[in-house]
């Protein structure tokens, strides 16, 4: 088992997981716990190229939330003897078919009508088809996680598929980690009107991707065993301060870790935004398009990356490229490397589209508005020069998308109070 490195990728291998358990743990000739393996990204790596050699010849690997693209990966492990289970959602452009002993289940790249499902949403469907192939009733006991995933991912709220999963996810928080992070952070929830998809996503998300992108490796494994029913309430020793050799349930520590990775995580954030944002002023780079900041090793945590064009694009209102220099080892060619973030108010909807229109970038893989790019060192001056042309005929004004219109003379009262009434949704 592969977890992702995010929220949606956590919550997606969880519900496998958690899944299987309930289904063999009973079993007595079934050890669950040594039969599952998972492995965790060091970084805020995606996919399989940094870890397809940890894999055991002969297993059967299991892929949520990333490598439907990965085709040299697959197969390396096709070839010693793997089968593979890819469940994922992102876009792709090339993927393996009609291989023997592989299967992916993408709602992106199949006729399934919902797009608007992450990975969490896509797992809890596919244990749903198991629940009726083993007639048992076991995925309904992970929504919650399947709703954590798909608000962790920014899924549209209007898919009505999308929307009822996380209400009856919302309404049946079970899971220990997110229940006790829901605890944890309770005041601020019920300040937003309660538990819903805005205050999960302000208050409860952001400590999971905080784990991940800024966590030690310990850290990253202390959270994800506080998603397993398995391991959640197994005793450890506390970390707190004044409080040395007292055993606490596995998931109360990793809560108050997440607190204090996330606090790390802001002040290495601040740090890049201060250094970003005198670039941008001395170079003018608004000026362009998109933003793009190509970075030396060690100016911009490669694990933050997202997070830091996130908060440049809300800023300068741009599409943004945060981007580090590396270096192939086949060929010692540099490309700069990274995360690209589209400004959410654009009206070009699409920044992946806009950047491969280019031909210029080595890849771009991820989500429309979402994803890691990598650019030739030698190109990026053309890169700039060629989404300037494409982008000139593209309003800069932002664009507001919006439900109603009204004029001064039609305003609708009653429906204007029934909306802000309605903050579950």
């Amino acid at each position: 088992m592969l977890p992702d490195c995010d929220a949606d990728g956590f919550t997606s291998a969880a519900i496998i997981i958690n899944y299987l358990y309930e289904m063999y743990h009973t079993v007595k000739e079934v050890s669950i716990e040594e039969q599952i393996h998972y492995i965790l990204h060091t970084g805020k790596q995606h996919g399989l190229e940094d870890c397809v050699d940890e894999f055991p010849d002969n297993c059967l690997v299991i892929l949520p939330d990333s490598s439907t693209n990965d085709i040299q990966q697959m197969r390396a492990l096709l070839d010693r003897g793997c089968w593979i289970v890819c469940m994922d959602h992102h876009e792709a452009d090339n993927y393996l078919e009609d291989e023997e002993h592989l299967v992916i289940i993408n709602n992106q790249i199949c006729d399934y009508p919902n797009k608007d499902l992450s990975a969490a949403g896509v797992v809890w469907q596919i244990c749903r088809a198991w629940d009726k192939v083993y007639n048992v009733e076991y995925a309904n006991h992970y929504i919650d996680l399947a709703a954590l995933g798909l608000i962790s991912d920014m899924m549209n709220y209007r898919s009505i598929e999308t929307k009822a999963i996380i209400l009856l996810g919302l309404n049946n928080i079970k899971n220990p980690f997110f229940y006790y992070m829901v605890e944890k952070n309770d005041y601020s929830i019920q300040k937003m009107g309660g538990i819903n998809y805005m205050s999960i996503a302000f208050y409860v998300t952001p400590f999971i991707n905080a784990m991940v992108r800024s966590g030690t490796m310990e850290e990253k494994d202390l959270v994800f065993k506080s998603f397993l029913t398995m391991y959640a309430f197994e005793k450890i020793e506390s970390g707190k301060r004044g409080h040395k050799g007292e055993l606490v349930p596995r998931v109360e520590e990793a809560v108050r870790i997440c607190t204090n990775v996330k606090a790390r995580q802001t002040k290495l954030q601040d740090q890049s935004m201060a250094l970003l944002e005198s670039r941008i002023r001395d170079n003018h780079l608004q000026d362009n398009a998109i933003i793009l900041l190509a970075c030396e090793p060690g100016e911009v945590e490669k694990n933050i990356a997202g997070l830091v064009a996130n908060k440049i694009q809300a800023k300068y209102q741009h599409p943004t490229l945060v981007l580090t220099k590396s270096k192939t080892p086949e060929d010692n060619k540099v490309y700069y490397r990274g995360s690209a973030r589209n400004y959410s108010m654009s009206e070009n909807q699409d920044l992946r589209q806009v950047c491969l229109m280019t031909d210029i970038p080595e890849y771009c893989q991820g989500h429309a508005n979402a994803f890691g790019c990598s650019i030739p060192e030698d190109k990026l001056d053309e890169f700039i020069k060629v989404t300037n042309e494409l982008y000139k005929n593209v309003s800069k004004e932002p664009v507001y998308w919006v439900d109603f219109v009204w004029t001064k003379n039609e305003i609708d009262g009653q429906t204007i109070l029934d909306i802000a009434e309605a903050k579950q949704y």
